[in-house]
């Protein structure tokens, strides 16, 4: 007896953890709760949570809900937040749009009262490495200290006031099992491209994200990319000048914005920039995996303000739907 009452106030885990929100449904046995704590790793196991709520009689006081917990906590805060009433989550729904970069990401966050934009942002180019490159060993192959495109665009339930390695820890899992699992389903055929690894794809992915406005044209956008790669020309990317003079909006880029000094300048520089501009979505990924074989090498927007992008082969046809002649 002693020995379970010691091990109540033990704490689950003693290595730092990101909080993990678990959901209890409605009518949920006291087993079902303890399969679900034990999944999250909230408990040590389900068989020891049975124990402790039937040696402390709190069965029928289970509460069902959102709560905010940390594999850290003991057993007993686990049991005293299930049983306690205003110990749920208060949640905010978020849609992150696929394209959105870090800045972008931070700041929405920071308006709905998730996180500080500033922490956020610090967070994402220092800690994020140390925190969560062992259990995510690709972040540890970024060359640059970013974590740009890897923050996957979804739907998600943030809790309010988190702290900036809780709110990542939710983007890089859904990242993982929604993205990355793609590349590692890939065959080897479709990696042997002009791409060296799976960073460079994610970088490419989000050029097409942000260039394209329909999904059906992803996989025709990623050939012109690939194509243009092979030959040693510039990708020359309208999105990637945006992103390298920090996001400012402007309804076109001007010919002098093309001069900008930064490795980000698609137009001066020849290959991919040192890390993804946005986040891109499954669509775009999928499209730098499996993209539409054809003889172009050029695109633009049609000037109706649609969307849709007129498909050339050589420069004075890009030139000719434009309206200048050579």
């Amino acid at each position: 007896m002693g020995l379970l009452v010691g091990l109540l106030f033990c704490p689950n885990r003693l290595s730092q953890s990101p909080k993990i929100l678990v959901y209890i449904p409605n009518n949920a046995s006291a087993r079902q709760v303890g399969q679900i704590l034990d999944t999250s790793e909230i408990v040590f196991s389900e068989r020891l949570f049975l124990i402790y709520i039937r040696l402390f009689g709190k069965s029928r006081d289970l509460r069902s809900g959102y709560y905010d917990m940390s594999p850290e906590w003991s057993m007993y805060r686990v049991l005293d937040t299930l049983s306690s009433p205003n110990t749920h989550a208060r949640l905010i729904r978020i849609t992150i749009p696929e394209g959105y970069s870090l800045r972008q990401i931070a700041s929405l966050l920071s308006q709905k009262g998730v996180s500080s934009s500033s922490a956020l942002l610090s967070y994402w180019q220092t800690a994020v490495f140390k925190d969560y490159g062992q259990k995510y060993p690709y972040l540890r192959a970024i060359p640059t200290a970013s974590v740009e495109g890897y923050l996957f665009p979804d739907t998600y339930l943030f809790v309010a006031n988190s702290t900036p390695k809780d709110v990542t820890g939710m983007f890089l899992a859904t990242f993982d099992e929604k993205l990355f699992s793609i590349w590692q389903g890939a065959s080897d055929i479709s990696k042997k491209v002009v791409l060296k690894d799976f960073h460079a794809y994610l970088t490419l992915a989000s050029l097409v994200e942000k260039e394209a406005v329909f999904r059906d044209e992803m996989p025709r956008i990623a050939g012109v990319f690939l194509s243009r790669l092979r030959l040693g020309m510039p990708l020359g990317t309208d999105p990637s000048i945006v992103y390298a003079m920090g996001d400012v909006w402007r309804p076109e880029v001007l010919y002098r914005d093309l001069e900008i000094d930064s490795p980000y300048n698609t137009y001066k520089n020849r290959g991919l920039p040192p890390t993804p501009i946005a986040s891109p979505g499954v669509a775009a990924f999928r499209s730098i995996l499996s993209p539409e074989t054809h003889a172009y090498l050029y695109f633009v927007a049609l000037k109706d303000g649609g969307g849709r992008h007129v498909f050339t082969r050589s420069y004075r046809e890009h030139l000719a739907v434009q309206g200048y002649h050579r």
